[in-house]
């Protein structure tokens, strides 16, 4: 049988319940009255490691920043483009192959991967736009295959005629 309320009385719903990755659910509002107990009971403990963690953190944002830019740097010259940002506004900030505006991931160099003989250096004609991390992922999974995006398209329209028979 399935518990509709915790321990302490308080009843499931979607907004007061988290399922654990083991399936096991725990109360939200249990879980906040117990936080705050510890936290009162350690506050010193509990305010030095959240500096520490700042710190940390601060160091780990910083570090990713560099990074970024040298992404952005290596783009440039990898894929032997002019600039990356006249590319977005060439495209209005959109997924050239859904024209929808990318998620914080951004846009991805899409480019013809037969094209060039060379894997450190793409020469630039090949480039075919900017597109989303999902358009990305699926030409991805397809390897590019106009067959395969087909055979997908003609699954989808034959389950939808499925659907409406029923």
């Amino acid at each position: 049988m399935l518990k509709t309320h915790c321990k302490r009385g308080h009843e499931f719903t979607a907004e007061t319940v988290r399922i654990n990755s083991d399936g096991s659910r725990r109360c939200k509002i249990c879980a906040s009255l117990q936080t705050q107990k510890h936290y009162r009971a350690n506050k010193d403990k509990c305010l030095a490691w959240h500096k520490g963690n700042y710190q940390t953190r601060k160091a780990r944002v910083l570090a990713y920043k560099k990074q970024y830019r040298a992404e952005k740097r290596h783009l440039e010259n990898y894929y032997s483009i002019p600039s990356y940002a006249a590319l977005v506004a060439s495209q209005s900030g959109l997924c050239a192959a859904c024209h929808m505006p990318p998620d914080v991931r951004g846009l991805y160099v899409d480019h013809d991967h037969s094209c060039c003989p060379s894997k450190r250096k793409v020469c630039g004609k090949c480039v075919r736009g900017l597109i989303c991390h999902n358009c990305n992922t699926a030409l991805g999974h397809v390897k590019d295959s106009k067959e395969r995006l087909l055979a997908l398209i003609a699954y989808l329209e034959n389950f939808e005629l499925k659907k409406k028979a029923s």
